[in-house]
């Protein structure tokens, strides 16, 4: 699966040209010109990775990462700022971006960059909450050699999910709505969204077990169960848990 960058830079013949570049490099490459079509570009394509210029037009570089990194769908994704003011470098590695360009930067600069970046990245750590153990991992190994590349704990102990995950410091926590009754769903993720190191985990919600639709007291139950995690802070809910909704989620946050 190739890496999707995303380009934002309001100089069309430059950022054309970039595209062109990381295109060749195996890349595969979107552009927007400004930091508002970026943001409708990220919630379409979901990229691995944006590079964003400051100083442009109708949305700045440094408001749009404001707004990405308050929207729970778009914050996981990593940013890389590109400037000609060197003296904004420190605000905006303060703010959180993973690295910096100093404009302008040639051909073998910017793809040595890309490298580093994703050659360094660790393996996707994940830790799943389910009551069904043996059946996630029946999942899981149906999906080939995708989850082999991932980190993934499992845990069916509804009473030490938080301390796991305190300890683990995954990128995703995957929660069982089924595994949850006393302490809840929604009490769990309201007590790990409470730890420092987990306050921007993703936080997915999901099902082992089917629903029966047609209990109308059922649906009811679910629909307030999921409603109280994601007020709670919970990013998320996939429905249940199959191979085709697990390979989604990877292709969607692990990169």
């Amino acid at each position: 699966m190739s890496k999707k960058i995303l380009l934002i830079d309001d100089e069309r013949e430059v950022v054309q040209i970039m595209r062109k570049q990381i295109q060749t490099a195996g890349y595969e490459a979107h552009v927007a010109y400004n930091g508002e079509e970026g943001l409708k570009a990220a919630q379409r394509i979901h990229p691995h990775l944006i590079l964003t210029d400051i100083a442009m037009p109708v949305m700045d570089g440094i408001v749009f990462y404001y707004e990405l990194k308050n929207r729970q769908d778009l914050s996981h994704i990593p940013v890389i700022v590109a400037s000609a003011y060197g003296t904004t470098e420190a605000k905006m590695r303060d703010l959180g971006v993973k690295d910096f360009l100093i404009k302008p930067f040639d051909k073998d600069t910017l793809l040595a960059k890309l490298g580093s970046f994703f050659d360094g990245q660790k393996a996707y750590r994940i830790l799943i909450g389910t009551k069904m153990v043996y059946l996630t991992k029946s999942i899981l190994d149906e999906t080939g050699d995708v989850a082999q590349k991932l980190d993934i704990q499992m845990t069916n102990d509804a009473r030490t999910v938080v301390h796991e995950a305190v300890c683990l410091k995954p990128d995703m926590i995957i929660l069982d709505l089924d595994l949850f009754i006393a302490p809840s769903a929604g009490e769990i993720v309201a007590q790990l969204r409470q730890q420092p190191d987990l306050k921007e985990t993703k936080i997915l919600l999901m099902r082992s077990m089917m629903v029966d639709l047609t209990a109308s007291g059922q649906l009811i139950n679910n629909q307030m169960d999921i409603a109280r995690c994601l007020d709670n802070g919970a990013s998320h809910y996939v429905g249940y848990l199959n191979r085709d909704a697990f390979l989604s989620i990877v292709q969607e946050y692990c990169g």
